[in-house]
């Protein structure tokens, strides 16, 4: 077992569970509300607010016993889907920063990583999802959980969770698609052609849940990232959008006010991919959409 935690812009997500074989098996979940001052839109502002907060998180849960993986999504992460040449995982990092260092000096003394998208790509290359992120943003995040207390093993960013799930659930490892998670006010769409990763982007949601103009907004956010890839030229037409973390009686709505799109509107579908159990079973039944950053972040990772 092992905890799989994430910092929206309102909550603390939490999993407690493991992936293995075909299967994530959920322990324990919970939604906590972050506490005023401590954070703001992904980024620890109190570290002292943070580090009692998620040490009373920590006492409640019993999380100590267990390695604790983090998963990371604001705006600060640089990322960037790039191909290089099939050289060394030191030659490939050394891409990554540079291409990344031309855009800001502060970038050449950040943290960086990358995944593995296609092997072999048509340029003779190697495509790869590469990520840059600041060691202040890595620093407080680390000080934080083990100050209170959590063996932390890892930290993740929410789009790689996304790609990680890509390969895991049978229903996204194919096609193309748009990967459509909704947290609150915010919309995150990621674009994958022929079950590959191609680009993300996230959206402020301004109207309240379930009036017109929010079922719009979503709508003109899904049409926006449907034009763009018909402006890339794409071999493949979009074909389905996959929701997650909207209810039944959002996606009949968008189902119906988003026929002129002419792909198919769908929730992201975990049939026979989730097991609960343990402390997880007793709760309110487990909405998958609501953690799927964490839920990505159990899965194991391949290069």
């Amino acid at each position: 077992m092992a905890n799989s935690i994430y910092c929206s812009p309102t909550h603390l997500k939490l999993i407690v569970g493991d992936a293995a074989g075909n299967t994530v098996k959920i322990r324990d979940f919970a939604e906590i509300p972050l506490p005023e001052g401590g954070m703001i839109n992904g980024i620890v502002t109190d570290e002292k607010i943070m580090t009692k907060f998620l040490g009373d998180v920590n006492d409640e849960y019993g999380l100590a016993k267990e390695a604790t993986f983090l998963v990371i999504h604001n705006n600060s992460i640089q990322t960037k889907r790039m191909d290089v040449p099939p050289v060394s995982e030191s030659k490939i990092l050394e891409f990554v920063q540079r291409e990344f260092a031309q855009y800001s000096e502060e970038k050449a003394d950040g943290v960086f990583d990358f995944v593995i998208l296609n092997p072999k790509a048509k340029s003779g290359g190697v495509t790869i999802f590469a990520v840059g992120a600041g060691k202040e943003l890595i620093r407080t995040y680390r000080t934080v959980l083990v100050g209170a207390g959590y063996d932390l093993k890892g930290i993740n960013i929410g789009a790689n969770c996304q790609i990680k799930l890509s390969r895991f659930l049978p229903g996204l490892r194919t096609g193309t698609y748009i990967l459509v998670q909704i947290d609150g006010r915010n919309m995150f769409l990621t674009l994958f052609e022929e079950g590959e990763y191609r680009i993300s982007n996230s959206y402020r949601l301004i109207s309240n849940p379930d009036v017109p103009e929010w079922f719009g907004e979503v709508g003109n956010n899904l049409s926006s990232m449907i034009q763009f890839s018909k402006g890339q030229r794409s071999n493949t037409d979009i074909s389905s959008a996959c929701f997650a973390g909207v209810t039944a009686e959002q996606l009949a709505v968008l189902q119906e006010n988003l026929a002129y799109l002419g792909i198919d509107i769908a929730e992201l579908d975990f049939r026979g991919s989730l097991s609960v159990g343990g402390k997880a079973a007793g709760k309110e039944p487990f909405n998958p959409g609501t953690y799927l950053f964490n839920i990505g972040n159990l899965l194991k990772q391949s290069r």
